[in-house]
């Protein structure tokens, strides 16, 4: 049997976990000893930015080492207490080292003369956006008291991943013969909503839907005072609302955001329309009196094909072709040097990504939840177009290696359309076709609509 788990061994290199730590560890203390320094000369400077970029690339291979494995088993005690650990040490630096923002203020002349260098290219943008918006920096003792309050930053974010992941349980669902299938993780949930077997798509649905109606004190205690943390921070660095803050790190207005919303509600007769179409057809083709809830998931046209692992990667590579021969290389590559968790797994955290923080790594990791559906075809081809714009970063540019979400799903999704095009030419009946013209139509609503009105809700809420 082939390995569908990823190969994480390799951020380790030739060396163990703890030695790897201290070298980390090691790196931090590094730049606290400097970091009243670092302006003072040109020299000094450059090292600056040396140290950074060392420190960086060791830090995300341990980060990246640990935080996929609590990702793919979020009860163990081991990657629960190196999580907690790295964030204790992060808080830590971020304490001694609280004051570099006004020493670099303090020193703008000097760092502006220092960036004349062409050497130093490809910092000025960042520098440039810093002292466009110094006056979000506070006094020296304001910012150490903001870096002690740090550590709870990502508090409400790792409850919510604990309650989850690890702490909501699933019913086993009863089907129409009275035997009961386990809902294990929420990949197998979605399966089930599939099920031909109307009985078992109704307790399937309700009792999924039951697990997170049961715990919706906790989760909604714990979005609500996520929100007051976000909208204190953000009102702290004198912005009018978090909603301010993230267009400003996306580099886009709040006009323009605005803007989006209004256009996505012009839409809602549009949607509606497709929404009733789409039951109609769900209606007609399942033999249905009615369409409910937990009949929505299911397909407008019945398709027999199911994939496999080495099918969805297979489609993939053809759907790809287009983008050239290098693409293709680096996706293959992807497949054979085991950068995918594909499988669910109980614990295993729900969804998919692929990782940030690649400066320095070269697999660029991605972990999904396999259910055999062209679902999980589009998801693995979606997160490959994630990996594939960190290796072009990578590879274009010596400092940056990510880029903010409102740009980074634009690869992703481009993916997702390749696909459906190809999904399209290799279509042999009206049926198939249909089928592959659903995905995008539910794909578009899905990215235009869906997706902004979550957006909508947060606003209204922060």
């Amino acid at each position: 049997m082939k390995n569908y788990n990823w190969d994480l061994e390799y951020l380790l290199g030739n060396d163990s976990l703890e030695n790897l730590f201290k070298k980390w560890k090691k790196s931090l203390d590094n730049l606290s000893k400097d970091n009243n320094y670092f302006c003072d000369t040109k020299e000094n400077f450059v090292k600056r930015l040396k140290d950074e970029l060392k420190h960086h690339k060791i830090s995300n291979h341990l980060v990246n080492y640990i935080s996929n494995h609590l990702n793919e088993d979020s009860k163990n005690e081991k990657w629960i207490e190196w999580s907690q650990k790295i964030s204790s040490e992060t808080n830590e630096f971020m304490k001694k080292t609280s004051d570099t923002s006004n020493i670099v203020l303090k020193n703008e002349k000097k760092i502006r003369e220092y960036l004349n260098d062409p050497l130093l290219h490809e910092y000025v943008r960042d520098y440039n956006i810093f002292f466009k918006n110094k006056n979000r920096i506070l006094s020296k003792d304001q910012e150490k008291l903001i870096a002690n309050l740090s550590v709870i930053n990502d508090g409400f974010e790792n409850i919510y991943s604990a309650i989850v992941d690890s702490t909501i349980k699933y019913e086993p669902a009863k089907d129409k013969k009275g035997k009961l299938t386990k809902i294990t993780s929420m990949a197998k949930a979605m399966k089930l909503f599939k099920s031909k077997d109307e009985i078992l798509r109704k307790n399937a649905w309700i009792n999924f839907s039951k697990s997170y109606y049961d715990n919706r004190f906790a989760l909604t205690q714990t979005l609500i005072y996520n929100y007051k943390m976000l909208n204190a921070n953000s009102k702290i660095r004198k912005f009018s609302s978090y909603v301010e803050m993230t267009a400003e790190n996306d580099e886009v207005t709040v006009d323009f955001i605005q803007k989006i919303y209004l256009g996505v509600e012009d839409f809602k007769n549009h949607y509606k329309k497709f929404i009733e179409i789409r039951e109609k057809l769900i209606k007609s083709n399942n033999n249905l009196k009615k369409v409910m809830p937990w009949d929505r998931y299911l397909d407008i046209v019945k398709s027999k094909e199911k994939y496999t692992i080495e099918s969805t990667k297979k489609e993939i590579l053809e759907a790809l072709k287009c983008f050239g021969e290098e693409y293709l290389e680096i996706v293959q590559k992807a497949f054979n040097e085991n950068w995918i968790s594909w499988l669910p797994k109980d614990g295993k955290h729900s969804g998919a990504y692929s990782i940030g923080g690649t400066y320095g790594i070269e697999k660029y990791y991605i972990s999904m939840n396999f259910d055999d559906t062209i679902n999980s075809l589009y998801t693995a081809i979606h997160e490959i177009g994630h990996s594939m714009n960190s290796y072009y970063f990578g590879k274009k540019q010596k400092v940056h290696c990510s880029c903010s979400i409102f740009y980074a799903e634009i690869s992703s999704i481009t993916n997702e359309l390749i696909l459906s095009f190809h999904l399209l030419e290799k279509a042999k009946s009206k049926k198939e076709k249909l089928f592959v013209s659903d995905k995008i139509l539910a794909g578009f609503v899905s990215i235009t609509s869906r997706q902004i009105t979550f957006s909508d809700f947060e606003n209204e809420i922060i």
